[in-house]
């Protein structure tokens, strides 16, 4: 597949990652990096490319949080 043609593959899921990140971190930002950093790695996988949209969405939303996890400033809280 031609970069060009993952670009517009990517555009189609560019605002939801934006978004699930931005509402994670609550900071533009970081939720830029965040984003941007989950999209490249997409990028670089050609499996993410070969998947049925509906695989392709719920990957986006999987990378999204974990790049967004990866930059955010959480702290882990035990219910006894």
């Amino acid at each position: 597949m031609t970069l060009t043609r993952k670009i517009e593959v990517l555009r189609e899921y560019e605002k939801d990652c934006y978004r699930i990140c931005y509402f994670l971190l609550e900071c533009e930002r970081r939720a830029e990096d965040a984003a941007k950093d989950a999209l490249y790695q997409l990028c670089c996988d050609a499996s993410f490319f070969v998947q049925p949209p509906a695989a392709q969405k719920k990957r986006v939303r999987r990378t999204a949080v974990e790049h967004a996890l990866a930059l955010g400033d959480f702290v882990a809280t035990a219910q006894a």
